[in-house]
């Protein structure tokens, strides 16, 4: 059996557009004033009044901030330390938690690629199936996560970008009209997503922190092994690779989204775990 490998390194940051199967945010109620806030919290969207920061994310929050804007200071934290050691005790809960659910290998829904264009009215397509990326206890912080802080309201949003690295993919291709069992297995270099949790301490003393928003960003740098192609495919594995990439993008992305939203809203609700930190965090 000949085995051919193929490498691609692409970013596919740009191409993630369409992948989004999120529905858009319901048009704001007439009731509702008209006149923007001031400012908005760092985790808000572009979109936001100017007093949203650079690398806010740019796609809309699930639940929007209720923190009142103009009240909304941000603080100069004189040890960034500390916060990046919140965030990692927070990812490192979440790899605990993905394992113990048995999440550290996501299952990918099935696709569907076309190999070749329609040729005397025939098509061969190809449906991956089986097909699974784990890795998913790599999950670590990627540079260092800010806060902005709302005394009054005693809420904190903590933002920062999180990243899967050396993600294992792993699948079989079936081919219309041809008895092949071609495996793919090869790796993707990242996986990269930006985060925003919301921590809270109520009246009560009661402490608790939500995801605010999740949004995977970046897909990229995937090297392929293709075995079982055959004489006939063999020519067309460089395409085949590329094919399986460009598929592959959207139900991964949908994947690691809906795996990182479950997983970490499910360490939060760990308030014996949390409730400390948050108090902690907001002083």
């Amino acid at each position: 059996m000949k085995i051919y490998t193929f490498t691609a390194i692409l970013l596919l940051s740009l191409s993630l557009v369409g992948c989004k199967n999120d529905p858009a945010p319901k048009a704001a109620a007439k009731a509702e004033p008209k006149a923007e806030p001031k400012a908005a919290p760092k985790g808000a969207p572009k979109g936001a009044p100017k007093g949203a920061p650079k690398g806010a994310p740019k796609a809309a929050p699930t639940v929007a901030p209720t923190v009142a804007p103009e009240t909304t200071t941000e603080i100069n934290y004189e040890d960034p330390e500390a916060l990046n050691n919140w965030i990692d005790t927070i990812l490192a809960g979440v790899s605990y938690v993905a394992k113990k659910l048995g999440r550290n290998a996501l299952p990918i829904p099935d696709f569907y690629l076309p190999i070749t264009p329609p040729l005397l009215g025939l098509t061969i397509g190809g449906t991956m199936f089986k097909t699974s990326l784990s890795g998913f206890d790599t999950l670590h912080r990627l540079g260092s996560g800010t806060l902005e802080s709302d005394a009054s309201t005693m809420t904190a949003y903590i933002s920062f970008v999180v990243g899967l690295a050396d993600t294992g993919l792993n699948g079989t291709l079936g081919v219309s009209f041809l008895n092949l069992g071609v495996n793919i297995s090869g790796t993707l270099g990242h996986v990269n997503a930006n985060v925003v949790i919301r921590a809270l301490v109520r009246s009560t003393g009661e402490a608790y922190a939500t995801l605010n928003f999740l949004s995977v960003t970046d897909v990229g740098g995937l090297s392929l092994t293709i075995t079982g192609l055959g004489p006939v495919l063999n020519p067309m594995a460089e395409s085949i690779g590329h094919l399986i990439f460009l598929a592959a993008r959207c139900p991964i992305l949908n994947a690691v989204e809906k795996a990182l939203n479950e997983t970490i809203t499910l360490m939060l609700n760990d308030k014996k775990l949390l409730g400390g930190k948050v108090a902690e965090l907001l002083g």
